[in-house]
């Protein structure tokens, strides 16, 4: 592991997955890192074949040197990689509004704590922070126009991709938080962020992990999380959508079209580019659209 700044990441022998990277400090347990690890290869490889599922979404993780980085704790994190990261560190953070896919010769990373997987309540972080770095940094770098993280093109003015577009969609009339404008919520506002230092790129992440985590029914929809994300279970979702635009949603195998209709503020598809159905499964769910 590299060491910029004096500061040297200090980690366990790290486990490769499709030339991904992912290392824990000293403190970690062995099973967090192999269950991280796992994590990845699942979501890169979702047949299981032995062969990464997009093979341009892997060759930019590789060509970005990502990184998952799991600490025994925040602490840990802000006494170390935390304090340092940036580009003059040669260690960043995937979501600095600093890094772009243009950066390179350095690690970009997505940082895990150890008190945040394997939670009796359900929740597990290493599926979030794991989604962050694939979606950002693999899908982000790969298909820009249509799943990069930036908030403008720097010429035109405009959202810069097909999922920056939904997000400014969902986030209606309300400002980010970072801004300093956002006021209280209001009714066209179904993504709503509080956090004051999540800027765009960040915003981005914790936008698509909740569509994604809403999809797979990862989460129960508390009055909390409904304030911050209003199509919180597929329930929310479907009484949102008139069947005929979403029998004509689930017959779209494109990424774009499902985010087309995501900027429409129709918030249910089926298919993602980041999940395969088999045919069966694929079928079995239209049926249950149709009655």
């Amino acid at each position: 592991m590299p060491e910029k700044c004096g500061y040297t990441v200090d980690a366990k022998s790290p486990i490769p997955v499709f030339g991904v990277l992912v290392a824990a400090s000293p403190g970690v347990a062995p099973e967090t890192l192999r269950h991280a690890a796992s994590v990845l290869a699942e979501f890169l490889d979702q047949d299981q074949d032995g062969v990464a599922d997009v093979p341009e979404v892997t060759r930019q993780l590789q060509e970005h040197q990502a990184l998952i980085l799991i600490l025994a704790d925040e602490d840990e994190y802000l006494a170390g990689a935390g304090a340092v990261e940036g580009l003059e560190s040669n260690v960043i953070k995937n979501d600095n509004p600093r890094w772009n896919c243009s950066v390179r010769d350095v690690f970009v990373f997505s940082e895990l704590f150890q008190t945040e997987t394997g939670q009796t309540d359900g929740e597990d972080a290493a599926w979030e922070e794991l989604l962050h770095l694939i979606t950002h940094v693999g899908y982000g770098c790969a298909f820009p126009e249509r799943w990069g993280f930036h908030e403008h093109e720097e010429a035109e003015g405009r959202a810069s991709s097909e999922l920056s577009r939904a997000l400014d969609a969902a986030l209606g009339s309300c400002p980010a938080s970072y801004t300093g404008r956002q006021g209280e919520k209001r009714a066209d506002c179904h993504y709503f962020y509080e956090d004051p230092s999540c800027f765009y790129p960040w915003l981005v992440n914790e936008y698509l992990f909740q569509v994604w985590r809403t999809r797979q029914g990862g989460r129960p929809c508390s009055p909390a999380l409904r304030h911050e994300y209003s199509y919180c279970t597929q329930d929310f979702r479907l009484a949102a959508l008139p069947m005929k635009l979403l029998r004509y949603c689930c017959t779209r195998e494109s990424a774009g079209e499902f985010l087309f209709l995501l900027q429409a503020g129709w918030h249910e598809c089926r298919h993602w580019c980041l999940y395969r159905r088999s045919d069966t499964h694929q079928a079995a769910e239209e049926g249950r659209h149709r009655s």
